[in-house]
């Protein structure tokens, strides 16, 4: 099925907030992102909860003193109130000690449409080679 221009505007909109998100270190707009029920695969053990995936992020986020965090749009496929897509994500970071860290990714989205707009059901991250 072809994406309709609203609903890929719509989807975007939800990446660019998540994104933006990670920049100002918010985790109120972050959480907010996510379905209640959604899961979260970092390629360990998923978290599944928007309640659990904003304390697992919070948690991670302490241990960095910086963090970039780019998504460029791969995919999207939307069938009614349900979509899946790719993004491919390039992260930089920096800790207190001043070590940096660097990666590229692709985040395997599943997303669903509530009363409140699109919010991911899942990401799933796949660190690249």
């Amino acid at each position: 099925m072809s994406i309709g221009t609203d609903d890929e505007t719509a989807i975007r909109a939800l990446v660019h907030r998540y994104t933006s998100a990670i920049a100002d270190r918010d985790a109120e707009a972050w959480s907010a992102t996510w379905a209640d029920d959604a899961t979260w695969d970092l390629g360990g053990t998923p978290t599944t909860g928007r309640d659990a995936i904003r304390a697992a992020w919070v948690a991670a986020m302490e241990r960095f003193v910086d963090v970039g965090h780019v998504a460029t749009f791969a995919e999207l496929h939307v069938e009614g109130d349900t979509a899946t897509g790719r993004w491919v994500v390039d992260e930089r970071t920096a800790d207190a000690e001043g070590r940096s860290f660097a990666f590229v990714a692709d985040y395997h989205d599943r997303y669903v449409r509530t009363p409140s707009g699109w919010r991911f059901a899942e990401r799933r991250l796949a660190i690249r080679p």
